[in-house]
């Protein structure tokens, strides 16, 4: 049924008054047409208007309700207030118990403000519109957050903002130990993880910052005070534990930290925990071994040789990307399966080859530097000839592999501060060194040995002859056991299961840096030759310019740089040229496109689930993402190291109930994505007082409604509803 006007003109008026009509078929020819039920006669407009609202209002279903005094809207309103977007937020923060959280582990303040409900101000302040706590005391008012917290907007001031951040700085552990029983609860009975992953960041600051900054290289490679977040989660994004670090702290030690406080707990023991190549060392390696956890992580290029030595990187770097996948597929290489795009696909001219991923699964590899390490102190009769056969070890293993001095006496087994106090004896002159090897520096420490190198060539025979001659003399100090440790034997695993994958659109990548890098380099010389003519340089001055340009791009070893003198004119200029070491190019390109995978022997998954896995840490990359850009954790302003921890903690939270509203949309749209198209929707208020205040909901859009649809919330808009949840202000 409807309403309607019935219009009837004579000559000389027009009268106009209402039916009531309904529609209906005619049984002769099935017509739809309408039907007249009552006349009205003559009403007011506003009668009018009701009645059809009312009809309205039956056809969908709803049910029509007489304003109170209280509802009637007088004018205009005294506040148009932030709603939906926070309203949605408040309701998943409470559904999955964080609310009820928040109020267990805080204490319940006083009567005017509850700490718990504070605390929730801010994790929503920081979803919504990020920024200082001073502004978030702004920003409370002026949200609907009064009416759905009860928290009176005069409470929630600045002091005790800052009071309540202390509490929960207090309580930030007993967060951590709660928060996976409470996502097992929800995920339902028996629900365990399936993987860790475990990342590190830095927080910078405006200002001194507090005493846990420290000056860095920031993540933008930029040197400012900053401190460092080490952040555990679940395969779902969702945070589990998470460290305030000082700003100058290395990063593989407070991985390895939070790897092993992880693996002690009940949902993180024999779950693997997934790092990146920070840890990929084989001193990290041995120390996650020794304390058995299940880790997945890639290692450092410079020790793929000696973790996967079967596999001949070096014949690969003249190989095109087809010819390398079908040289791979004979080495045994399995493709690992891409998972198909749903996007749309962007038009191309030409059609690109989708990547290729190959796989390989080593098994247990047995590593020199996971075993227990040679004897504890070089030998106490001759010590010079002790220290010279290792160094020339290192040197042998750093000239196959590439790797750094470090990283090939830890490789070997042996302490680098140690190495490096041995190193003076390889500048002894080759006579010196022979004479060494020859057994005739018996009795004679590395310290004498090392005074030695430090003289002249021509005097070094002499220095050693008398040395020789005191030692017969009895004269020499008797050596000691102690002279220059290196590591000590720990028994324990020496083995770890690796698998080596390759992608060709990794390799496809680094191919076509580098050779932009070498167009750079050619480009500089050449502008710099240029310059030369213009303003005349020396040889040296060009050398040295070219040096600090290599220098800076770790390439110097890469080039062989030449000096050279031209006519031009009457007179003669210095010019300078970059030769390519093919080689050394050759050693560095060998690794492309490729990454070796180091696991714990208890990780017995397929090869192509471990690469799966690893390729998943982007889990917890995407969490500092959101921390940083939607939660817009920096720049940090606070100036002591509690409050930073409870920043931290505020946007942990917060990236906690980001993920959350994620879930919930189940892959319709983003979490950020529904907070913009919420936020739009606004509550008016109106009246001054909490006696006289009235309130109204604006129109919601059809977007609006479907969100709230995905996410179970749609009373919130439910205008019969809405005093339901509300308390007047």
């Amino acid at each position: 049924m409807q309403i309607r006007w019935k219009r009837v003109k004579t000559d000389r008026k027009v009268y106009q008054y209402a039916e009531l009509v309904e529609s209906y078929r005619r049984k002769s020819d099935g017509m739809a047409t309408k039907r007249v039920i009552a006349n009205l006669g003559v009403i007011s407009q506003d009668m009018f208007d009701n009645l059809s609202r009312a009809f309205q209002a039956s056809r969908d279903g709803k049910r029509v309700v007489t304003a109170t005094t209280t509802m009637m809207a007088p004018g205009k309103p005294a506040d148009c207030l932030r709603y939906l977007d926070v309203a949605a937020l408040l309701e998943i923060w409470r559904r999955y118990g964080l609310a009820e959280l928040c109020t267990e582990l805080l204490p319940p303040g006083d009567k005017t403000a509850s700490p718990a409900d504070v605390i929730t101000t801010l994790v929503l302040h920081r979803c919504c519109d990020a920024g200082s706590k001073l502004h978030a005391t702004r920003w409370y008012p002026r949200t609907a957050l009064p009416e759905l917290l009860g928290l009176d907007p005069a409470a929630f001031g600045n002091s005790r903002l800052h009071r309540d951040l202390e509490l929960l700085s207090q309580k930030k552990t007993e967060f951590e130990r709660r928060l996976p029983a409470l996502y097992r609860a929800n995920s339902g009975p028996g629900s365990a993880f399936s993987a860790l992953y475990v990342d590190i960041s830095d927080a910078t600051f405006e200002g001194a910052g507090p005493e846990l900054a420290r000056k860095g290289r920031a993540k933008d490679d930029v040197i400012r005070q900053r401190v460092g977040i080490v952040l555990l989660c679940n395969e779902r994004g969702y945070p589990l534990s998470w460290d305030v670090l000082p700003g100058n702290a290395p990063e593989a030690p407070a991985l390895i930290a939070q790897m092993k406080r992880a693996s002690t707990k009940s949902w993180g023991r024999g779950v693997p925990i997934v790092g990146d190549r920070a840890l990929g060392k084989t001193a990290y390696i041995r120390e996650l071994l020794d304390a058995d956890v299940s880790f997945v992580t890639a290692m450092a290029r410079t020790e793929f040789p000696t973790y996967a030595p079967v596999i001949p990187f070096a014949t690969f770097t003249a190989l095109e990307t087809d010819a390398l996948v079908d040289e791979l597929r004979r080495l045994g290489f399995e493709e690992l399966e891409q998972k198909k795009s749903t996007g749309k696909k962007a038009k191309t001219k030409t059609p690109q080859k989708p990547p290729v991923t190959m796989v390989r699964d080593l098994g247990l590899v047995v590593h020199a530097g996971l075993a227990c390490a040679p004897p504890s102190m070089l030998d106490t009769q001759n010590p010079g000839k002790d220290a010279l056969l290792r160094l020339r070890e290192i040197h042998e293993l750093m000239q196959t592999h590439g790797s750094r001095k470090s990283q090939a006496a830890q490789q070997l087994g042996y302490d680098p501060q140690a190495a490096r106090k041995w190193e003076p004896v390889t500048k002894l002159v080759p006579e010196i060194q022979e004479a060494i090897l020859a057994d005739e520096a018996i009795g004679i420490s590395v310290r004498n040995l090392t005074k030695i190198s430090r003289l002249k060539p021509d005097e070094q025979r002499d220095a050693l002859d008398a040395l020789v001659a005191r030692r017969d003399a009895g004269d020499l100090p008797k050596l000691r056991a102690t002279n220059f440790p290196i590591t000590e034997e720990v028994p324990g695993r020496t083995e770890v299961r690796v698998v080596v994958y390759f992608n060709s659109e990794i390799l496809e990548h680094r191919r076509e840096k580098v050779n932009a890098q070498l167009r750079k380099i050619q480009t500089f010389v050449d502008r710099l030759n240029t310059a030369a003519s213009v303003m005349p340089q020396t040889e040296a001055e060009l050398r040295a310019c070219v040096e600090r340009k290599l220098r800076k791009a770790s390439l110097l070893t890469a080039f062989d740089i030449r000096t050279s003198r031209a006519a031009q004119g009457d007179r003669q200029v210095a010019r300078v040229e970059v030769c390519l070491r093919h080689d050394d190019w050759a050693a560095r390109r060998a690794l492309d496109g490729f990454s070796v995978l180091v696991t714990h022997p208890n990780v017995t998954l397929p090869a192509v689930d471990v690469v799966r896995l690893y390729r998943s840490k982007d889990t917890v990359e995407k969490d500092f993402q959101t921390i940083k850009s939607v939660l817009e954790m920096l720049p940090v302003r606070h100036r002591s190291d509690v409050k930073v921890e409870a920043h931290v903690t505020i946007c942990v939270l917060a990236l906690l109930l980001q993920r959350l509203m994620r879930d919930e949309l189940a892959g319709t749209m983003s979490a950020e994505q529904a907070q913009e198209h919420l936020e739009p929707c606004r509550l008016l208020r109106y009246g001054g007082t909490a006696n006289s205040s009235a309130y109204l909901l604006t129109q919601e859009t059809e977007t609006q409604r479907k969100i709230l649809t995905s996410l179970g919330l749609g009373y919130l808009v439910d205008d019969s509803a809405l005093m339901d949840v509300l308390e007047p202000r």
